[in-house]
């Protein structure tokens, strides 16, 4: 399922210096990894820059370098050079190209946010699940694919695995995905050339500023999953100040958004509220309408997360009746305060 140069790179600024009509059979990012015919990336990292490796992935057969400065090397006669500003993000791009842009045939949710990513898209899972499609997780926990689960490296994978993960979901026929989204894969550009559906935000606490150094640069690397860069229709939170702002960006640029949160200004927000050892019977007001129901999660934190996901069902197109049925009884969520059984042995 090869694709030429300028297959593969329709779309990017670049430069081809080679033959165009050669033909990539793979992508890599790491030259450990190569196999003959791929595309090798050089991608400038925090620690190690990918320019480096070139002559190994060629000696291992690589056919394509993608650089951000041309690479001299005395092997690399055969070897045709692309040249781009950003290997990264010319990376996402060419791996949407090369698996003929999976993501336009799902109705892909993305949820960020600090707390409650995992929760919530296993939710929206079984939401769907009960309105009859087949769907996909994308997570911290791993990934499910009709059901069937597999292990993952990163909560967002690396471009070029994140879309070969698209294109098998399509092919084996899901109709919606559900995908945690990190700051960390915004910012690298892992998600880069990804078509969603639905964008969603759940707050914002202190975490990952080892990596993003001030709050506000880590609410900037979030706030990319709902700009113009990633047109979608939006659920938001607002019951901190950080979803008040993606709010008003999103006001201002007139996309579809709806609002959760304990506010009582928020489109979908709880009217009462009775929290048991073994469930929670809430009232939620929806846009007008007040739905009662119990459903098997404990805490304030999962109320914030039925209600995000109660948004992301209405802008998937289900009914509010669908949505509430499969809340009541919802999957109980791998290492998120799951509950167990323990047999009493009566010893101390």
């Amino acid at each position: 399922m090869g694709k030429t140069c300028t297959e593969l790179f329709a779309g990017i600024d670049c430069t081809i210096i080679g033959n165009a009509d050669d033909v990539a059979e793979g992508i890599a990012y790491r030259s450990d990894r190569v196999q003959p015919g791929d595309a090798f990336f050089c991608i400038v990292g925090f620690t190690t820059d990918g320019h480096s490796f070139a002559q190994d992935a060629i000696d291992r057969g690589a056919k394509v370098l993608v650089v951000e400065r041309k690479v001299y090397l005395a092997d690399a006669t055969d070897v045709t050079e692309v040249v781009v500003k950003d290997t990264r993000k010319a990376m996402a791009v060419a791996a949407a190209n090369f698996y003929d842009h999976p993501s336009k045939d799902l109705s892909l949710v993305g949820i960020t946010g600090t707390n409650g990513k995992t929760t919530t898209t296993y939710l929206v899972e079984h939401i769907a699940k009960v309105a009859g499609k087949r769907t996909g997780v994308i997570g911290t926990v791993g990934v499910r694919m009709g059901g069937v689960s597999e292990k993952s490296a990163h909560t967002t994978p690396e471009s070029p695995d994140l879309q070969q993960l698209f294109a098998r979901m399509r092919d084996e026929r899901c109709d919606t995905v559900a995908m945690e989204v990190s700051s960390h894969a915004l910012d690298l550009e892992r998600t880069w050339g990804t078509t969603f559906a639905v964008t969603a935000f759940s707050n914002l606490t202190q975490d990952h500023l080892d990596y993003h150094h001030t709050f506000e640069a880590y609410f900037e690397a979030k706030a990319r999953l709902f700009s113009k860069d990633y047109p979608a229709r939006r659920v938001i939170c607002i019951d901190d100040k950080w979803g008040k702002e993606l709010l008003r960006r999103c006001s201002v640029a007139e996309d579809n958004v709806v609002t959760t949160g304990f506010d009582p200004s928020a489109q979908i927000h709880p009217v009462d509220v009775q929290y048991a050892p073994t469930h929670t019977t809430v009232t939620l007001d929806v846009r007008g309408s007040r739905l009662t129901f119990d459903y098997p999660l404990v805490g304030k934190f999962n109320v914030e997360n039925v209600m995000c996901a109660f948004g992301i069902g209405l802008q998937l197109g289900f009914s509010a009746d669908v949505i509430v049925e499969a809340l009541e009884e919802a999957p109980q969520i791998p290492g998120r305060l799951e509950r167990v059984d323990a047999e009493h042995t009566g010893n101390v």
